[in-house]
């Protein structure tokens, strides 16, 4: 049941196949938990992208500085304020 609700579908579409498949009467309450869920699950799959997105990002990053190119030209190609690629140039600088 869990995968019907975490499937990306509308909540509608979730809803006829709760309803029809596993036979949950689609109450008033019914219903707003099944929204509710679906919002939850909309938040988890941004966030998982989101930090997806900033781990490739950092894992570029810290390539470029290991093929020496210079602040500027990071900041350039990955769009990032040069405090964050001073950042991260620092710590791959201390030892582990």
């Amino acid at each position: 049941m869990l995968e019907e609700l975490l499937r990306k579908e509308p909540a509608e579409v979730k809803k006829l196949r709760l309803s029809g498949k596993y036979g949950i009467q689609m109450t008033t309450d019914t219903k707003e938990r099944v929204n509710t869920m679906c919002n939850l699950s909309e938040v988890i799959l941004e966030k998982g992208i989101e930090q997806g997105i900033e781990k490739k990002m950092l894992e570029v990053i810290r390539n470029m500085i290991r093929h020496d190119y210079s602040d500027e030209q990071i900041m350039e190609v990955v769009d990032v304020p040069k405090d964050k690629v001073k950042l991260i140039r620092e710590e791959m600088q201390q030892p582990v």
